[in-house]
């Protein structure tokens, strides 16, 4: 999932060279970027060298655009009104481990039933 975010951004930033405003390109990547950084991150539940792995891509993207470094990324995202990245993991697994009792699978709801008692 990094590979083709990174692949993204990158074509991203390379297409458009200062064409946008750098808010509006962050909004560009919060829109068409973020979605591939976070595809398949519900399923992960305490995985944190996965959680820091993502936080760092993100970040990456701070850096491009911004030249900025980690503390002010959160100011940013903060002032533009943007979710942050552990926000956006956490309603991404709220959501997959909503939808696991209505999956129609035996197997899956029961597991979830043995997950949710321990």
């Amino acid at each position: 999932m990094e590979a083709s975010f990174h692949r993204a951004v990158n074509g991203l930033l390379c297409k458009t060279k200062g064409t946008f405003d750098d808010i509006v390109m962050l909004r560009l990547v919060d829109a068409y970027c973020k979605p591939l950084l976070l595809y398949g991150s519900g399923v992960y539940r305490d995985a944190k060298s996965y959680d820091s792995a993502l936080k760092r891509a993100w970040h990456y993207v701070f850096l491009k655009i911004f030249g900025v470094n980690e503390a002010t990324a959160c100011e940013i995202q903060i002032f533009i009104g943007i979710c942050s990245i552990d926000d956006s993991m956490n309603s991404r697994r709220l959501s997959f481990l909503s939808k696991l009792p209505n999956t129609g699978n035996d197997v899956v709801t029961y597991l979830y039933d043995l997950a949710i008692h321990q």
